[in-house]
């Protein structure tokens, strides 16, 4: 796919982008339609950018729809058609889906009955038109009138959240089924204007709707088929299609896997309801966290007991509200994009937090800091490696077990922002030092570059702090440079799930317990949290703090660094003082 208009790229990450006119702004209050298209491959974008094209139509056509009172304010509200930015391709329909569509659509169509002319005159005309418009129909040559109903197939579909592909060999079958029912539709009618109430129609296919007879059975009993168990695999197979890194995978098929025991793979979905939600969360807040890495092959009614016996505590809320959000995600996909579902029957079925459920990690204290920046590893080591603990004469200025935490300290990033960062990551922009956070890399080569970011805020501009230019980081940088090194801290190694933060998150641990701070509300997350208080005791404008640690959305991010200049970040970050700390001296 070539430069497509309205695609911008964010990180790994496509999105559609596109300028509301002035009349659709006013209505809808903002100025652009904006979907993430939740891919970064260019090809597999393409339904995505279909879909986008023709969700922005519809709702420019909703608001400027002339009416009595002018523009349709109740569009503001309006809800896409299509249900995610992933509309199924025509070629993936199956005959029984196709069919269930248009058994909707021409069931819709049998609830307007058409109206009767005044005159006989006028009824006569009208029942001549309506015979004439069956008889045409009923020929089968579709070629001739295929044009005419294009608009009103393509419309069907959209609205089914299939993509109206005219190339695809389904699109005839679906062109034939719609010029049959207009046909029955027009046959209907012809009758209806002779004084007939309810005459059927001579297609099988369509006098079975309006009868409600044998074609819809199948469909009953194939929605009465659909279990639980098939509502997750759709949902993950949905997810599958997001650019989803290999952690969260890993996480949501093990919540897949122990809510099919909770609730029960088999478990009927038209028997689903918030009372068998609930009692799936009763018995959820029984079990410890991860209990099936604990206990595989255990009963999950025995599992409660047997952790008891061990020692291990049951999952507190805020982790019981991570297994009740995937279920609720599954059965909303399975209502809005499956049409599965009339409701959603876990919703509203998450813990409420209280302000203390939710803030895990605390700030580090002045003693603690002091104690990070003042043990062997800054003063003085055995080495860097396993020694790091012990006395010496060695100060590993170049390892990452160094310079990670003293960066986290004066900008707030993660931790594996920090890991994964390039040489070239660090350079000047308008003349200030900075620190570029993004998942590109523009020294990796293909398929070498494994760095991740959390959000799509994540991607931000950082000024590089005055204090950690007198620690030397701007030295360092220039040395890797020399050296044509691409990582900055070529020491630190990616893991299995392809962050780098896993392994030095396991040895900070390690070094807290072997300096003495044994708190477990503070971990290497806690430098985010020390941040964020030294952005409020320098008196920084929220929106300056949001922009500078990836708080804030990505149009924020946006605007600092472009309309308002690096310098004023700069500014900011440098008045964040901690003038209590004993940090680390230049030789």
């Amino acid at each position: 796919m070539g430069k497509r208009q309205f695609i911008l790229r964010r990180g790994n990450t496509l999105y559609y982008r596109r300028k509301f006119p002035v009349a659709v702004q006013k209505v809808l209050g903002r100025k652009e339609f904006k979907r993430t298209l939740g891919t970064g491959d260019n090809v597999g974008a393409e339904r995505a950018i279909i879909a986008a094209n023709i969700e922005y139509a519809r709702l420019v056509e909703e608001v400027l729809r002339p009416t009595r009172e002018g523009p349709r304010k109740a569009a503001a509200s309006a809800v896409p058609e299509y249900p995610t930015p992933y509309p199924r391709k025509l070629s993936e329909l199956a005959d029984q889906e196709l069919y269930e569509i248009i058994e909707r659509w021409y069931a819709a169509s049998m609830l307007q009955l058409p109206s009767l002319p005044d005159t006989p005159e006028e009824r006569a005309e009208a029942l001549m038109a309506a015979r004439q418009d069956h008889a045409d129909l009923s020929l089968g040559d579709y070629r001739q009138l295929s044009a005419s109903m294009m608009p009103s197939v393509d419309r069907l579909l959209i609205q089914s959240g299939i993509v109206p592909d005219r190339k695809s060999p389904r699109y005839s079958d679906v062109l034939h089924l719609v010029a049959r029912g207009y046909a029955a539709r027009a046959e209907f009618e012809a009758a209806y204007f002779e004084g007939n109430n309810a005459p059927t129609p001579t297609d099988r296919f369509f006098a079975a709707i309006v009868a409600q007879g044998a074609p819809l059975l199948p469909r009953r009993r194939h929605e009465a088929q659909r279990t639980f168990g098939m509502l997750l695999d759709e949902y993950l197979r949905h997810r599958a299609t997001m650019n989803l890194g290999s952690r969260t995978k890993r996480d949501e098929q093990s919540i897949s896997r122990l809510l099919r025991d909770l609730v029960g793979t088999n478990a009927r979905l038209t028997g689903m309801d918030f009372q068998v939600c609930q009692g799936a969360k009763e018995r959820l807040m029984q079990l410890p966290p991860k209990c099936r890495d604990k206990y595989p092959d255990m009963p999950l009614a025995d599992i409660p007991a047997r952790a008891q016996a061990d020692g291990l505590a049951p999952m507190s809320k805020k982790t019981a509200n991570k297994y009740i959000d995937f279920m609720s995600a599954a059965f909303e996909h399975g209502r809005l994009r499956l049409r599965w579902l009339s409701e959603n029957p876990a919703q509203g079925l998450r813990f409420k937090l209280k302000k203390a459920d939710t803030e895990k990690y605390r700030p580090f204290t002045i003693e603690q800091l002091n104690k990070i920046f003042s043990a062997p590893l800054y003063t003085g080591c055995a080495n860097p490696d396993r020694g790091y603990d012990k006395p010496g004469n060695c100060i590993p200025r170049e390892s990452g077990r160094y310079w990670v935490p003293l960066i986290a300290l004066f900008t707030g990033m993660r931790l594996n922002e920090i890991c994964q960062l390039d040489t070239a990551d660090i350079g000047k922009v308008d003349g200030v030092d900075v620190i570029h956070v993004r998942e590109e890399s523009e020294t990796a080569k293909p398929g070498e570059n494994n760095k991740r970011l959390k959000t799509e805020a994540s991607h931000r501009i950082i000024p590089v702090h005055p204090e950690l230019k007198k620690l030397g980081l701007l030295q360092l940088v220039a040395k890797r440079q020399k050296r044509n090194e691409r990582k900055l801290f070529p020491d630190l190694r990616v893991g299995g799930d392809q962050y780098y933060s896993d392994a030095f998150q396991k040895w900070f641990s390690r070094f807290l317990g072997k300096i003495g701070v044994k708190d477990r509300r503070v971990s290497f997350h806690s430098f985010r949290h020390t941040f964020r208080d030294a952005t409020r005791r320098a008196k920084l404008d929220v929106e300056i703090v949001n922009a500078l640690a990836g708080w804030s959305t990505a149009s924020m991010a946006e605007r600092y660094g472009r309309s308002n200049p690096l310098s004023k970040l700069a500014q900011a970050i440098a008045k964040l003082r901690y003038s209590e700390v004993f940090l680390p001296k230049m030789d």
